[in-house]
């Protein structure tokens, strides 16, 4: 088959399966599955664990778990009320007032821990409380 009508298929299937309600995970994780069988055929699937456990385990990915615990400390503390209160004079008169100061809460967290991705689960946690 032609990779470009394989590639419609797989996404019209993503879309699909999304729009039934599965979640997003096991939608891309079951079609990406079913196109690797009928591309590559029954024998790629002893490869298929061994690929996948050698992403997951990159040493990049150690930090997740200690940035969310982070997060929790820095939310339990009032360190986080203290940030919002501090950037609220400067942005509070903004329109929007609040997303603006999730993204200063955000800029300055990512300036204290050196990763603006791992900022998400700390100001996450300080903004929902």
């Amino acid at each position: 088959m032609d990779p470009i009508t394989l590639g419609i298929i797989v996404a019209i299937g993503l879309i699909v399966l999304m729009a039934i309600g599965t979640p997003i995970a096991f939608a891309l994780g079951g079609v990406s599955l079913l196109a690797l069988l009928y591309d590559r055929g029954l024998p790629e699937l002893t490869y298929f664990g061994e690929t996948f456990f050698d992403r997951i385990a990159e040493f990049g990915f150690v930090a997740i778990p200690l940035f969310i615990l982070m997060g929790a400390a820095v939310a339990s503390s009032p360190t986080g009320r203290v940030l919002y209160r501090s950037l609220d004079p400067w942005m509070g008169r903004l329109p929007g007032g609040l997303a603006v100061a999730n993204i200063g809460a955000c800029s300055i967290f990512a300036a204290l821990s050196g990763s603006s991705p791992a900022t998400c689960a700390p100001i996450g946690k300080i903004g929902h409380s």
